[in-house]
């Protein structure tokens, strides 16, 4: 590497401006700390392993680290742990467009899996809808006014990607994609410190 392209390496700033497209995301693998803390206290779930969100945060990015997977899956209980309510998956969800916005996402494609939200009493269909009214409303949030989000269930074998809806007067778009539980789980564990939004192993 020479003199003159270190001068003009990007900045960490610009790198996060940078337009970006995401094919491979989970939403319950990029939650801020302070959220799960929140929501824990508010259904009563009392499972986790700090209740402090940066010692939480720690812990999240610690775990991840671990190259141990029986210390990575640990991770995914405790989030969806604490998205089992209607509130949870829409503040979830619009977290997550707002936090991809934040990094200069200008294309997702989010996957979950309805029936590990249920133990609330939730039915499929009201999953899948407060999860795509957690998109929109971090979109308006995000002040994205041009983009959308279009939810499209894949089949629960495939695994494959879903295929969002884009506008055609948009060139951006979130698409969120419902896969079943015998697919892929998350490779992306909570790691976001408190007071940012990027992951440390985004």
């Amino acid at each position: 590497m020479t003199s003159q392209t270190i001068a003009h390496a990007p900045t960490t700033e610009q790198i996060r401006r940078a337009p970006k497209v995401l094919l491979h995301d989970h939403l319950d693998g990029g939650l801020r700390p302070g959220t799960v803390v929140d929501l824990a206290r508010a259904c009563g779930y009392a499972r986790l392993p700090e209740t402090d969100p940066d010692k939480l945060g720690l812990w999240f990015r610690e775990a991840a680290d671990s190259r141990s997977l029986e210390r990575y899956l640990e991770t995914f209980s405790h989030t969806v742990g604490v998205m089992q309510t209607r509130d949870a998956l829409v503040r979830v969800a619009a977290e997550c467009a707002e936090d991809l916005a934040e990094d200069g996402v200008v294309y997702a494609e989010v996957r979950y899996a309805p029936e590990q939200h249920l133990e609330g009493g939730l039915t499929l269909e009201e999953v899948v809808e407060a999860v795509d009214e957690g998109f929109r409303l971090g979109e308006r949030r995000a002040r994205r006014t041009a983009a959308v989000s279009g939810s499209a269930p894949c089949s629960p074998r495939c695994g494959t990607p879903p295929a969002p809806w884009r506008s055609p007067n948009s060139p951006t778009a979130t698409g969120t994609g419902a896969s079943s539980a015998s697919t892929s789980r998350a490779p992306r564990p909570v790691t976001r410190p408190p007071g940012t939004s990027t992951p440390s192993n985004f």
